[in-house]
């Protein structure tokens, strides 16, 4: 989960590319043990012949758990995980193989690695006593960025993806939450409060020259990079309740693309770039949605009227 400042977005508080049809979905199978795909769904990284899948964290079973919903036919979703601690923020990797995650089953929030089909889940940051979370993939597929507030307070982190080389990014008295790698690499964009209110920033892959790019007195979170390299997509509550906005790469152009009452929140982008994923309490709970990038066409894809939390989408290759 991508965290630092509001309830919605923090593991402390416990805490689309698509052609989609207003299709109502169906409650998901309760699986008989972790990973098992009881809806006969490939999982994320299989590359079935016509299926778009998001990954992301529900609450359907009391705790948070990680799922997949198959955008193209929305009564197919599957359970990835099965504990009965939190698991969420999911993010699946390049090459679709692989799922980052975040989880307290070991008592306190580390970052956790798992195949697709949920197999395999992995403790890779080992640090008890800190809380760690919002997972990110490199575009490589070689490094994990990620917040820990080991060293005392909310910082930016990066790892090698056997969780080796965790290394501080950020060094300051605020919080950093929230990284997103560019499509090249190169940088890295985060949210922080350094300068009061949290604001979207910008820095080198390595840490360096950490640059702001908005600039106003609400609150600029959660920023997630267009697959061009040219827009990043983040959250703002500046028309006083949450928005997703895009902003050019270099901080000009900021633009409202939902414009909606309810809260939304939690971007992530089409790979194809047409598409943002995003999640919304329009219609009440929180829930999965999907839209083009002008706002248009936003379609519910993991179900109405179903008293439980969906949040924190991650697309899948």
């Amino acid at each position: 989960m991508k965290k630092s400042a509001l309830a919605a977005f923090s593991i402390l508080a416990v805490i689309a590319c698509l052609l989609i049809t207003n299709v109502s979905c169906t409650q998901p199978s309760q699986p008989s043990n972790s990973g098992q795909n009881t809806t006969g769904v490939a999982a994320p990284g299989s590359k079935a012949s016509g299926m778009q899948l998001i990954v992301y964290q529900s609450k359907w079973s009391g705790a948070y758990d990680i799922y997949s919903v198959d955008v193209t036919d929305l009564t197919k979703k599957t359970r990835l995980t099965d504990t009965s601690k939190n698991d969420m923020e999911p993010d699946v990797s390049p090459n679709g193989r692989l799922i980052a995650f975040s989880s307290n089953r070991d008592g306190n929030y580390e970052i956790y690695l798992m195949n697709a089909d949920g197999t395999a889940q992995t403790n890779l940051t080992n640090y008890p006593g800190s809380s760690e979370g919002n997972p990110a993939w490199s575009p490589d597929g070689k490094w994990i960025a990620f917040v820990s507030n080991r060293d005392g307070n909310w910082e930016i982190y990066s790892m090698a993806a056997d969780g080796t080389n965790q290394t501080r990014l950020t060094n300051n008295n605020a919080e950093d939450g929230w990284p997103d790698w560019s499509p090249d690499g190169s940088k890295i964009a985060f949210h922080s409060n350094r300068d009061g209110n949290f604001e979207i920033f910008v820095m080198n892959s390595d840490g360096t020259d950490q640059a702001r790019i908005t600039k106003n007195d609400a609150r600029d979170m959660a920023p997630e990079w267009s697959p061009d390299g040219t827009k990043i997509a983040f959250f703002s509550d500046r028309d006083k309740n949450g928005e997703i906005y895009l902003i050019s790469a270099d901080g000009r152009g900021e633009t409202n693309v939902t414009s909606n009452p309810g809260w939304d929140k939690d971007p992530s982008w089409c790979p194809d770039g047409k598409r943002i994923a995003f999640c919304s309490n329009r219609e009440g709970y929180y829930k999965i949605y999907v839209m083009n990038l002008d706002g248009t066409d936003a379609t519910n894809v993991t179900g109405k009227l179903i008293t439980y939390e969906d949040e924190h989408p991650s697309w899948a290759p």
